[in-house]
């Protein structure tokens, strides 16, 4: 887990977050990192929030859904695989 010390920050962290540091500082992205978040159910718009939480940088990103995959799902979601 990262610390919320400054100067524990990694030069690849500080590189892949860059931009969102310079958004919301460094503390913001820090405690992002430090989060969790669950998702519950995963149709089309969850799915591209659960993305988009990941790529921000948030530190663990739980996925849940007990709904069994439809054909029509796999043309808005792109975790889970055609077979």
């Amino acid at each position: 887990e990262m610390a919320a010390d400054t100067s524990t920050i990694s030069g690849e962290f500080e590189k892949q977050y860059d931009r969102q540091i310079r958004l919301w500082g460094l503390a913001a992205q820090q405690r992002m990192a430090n989060a969790k978040v669950l998702v519950v159910g995963l149709r089309g718009l969850a799915a591209e929030i659960s993305k988009n939480l990941v790529l921000a940088g948030i530190g663990k990103v739980v996925l849940m859904d007990d709904e069994i995959v439809q054909e029509e799902d796999l043309g808005c979601q792109y975790f889970v695989l055609d077979e």
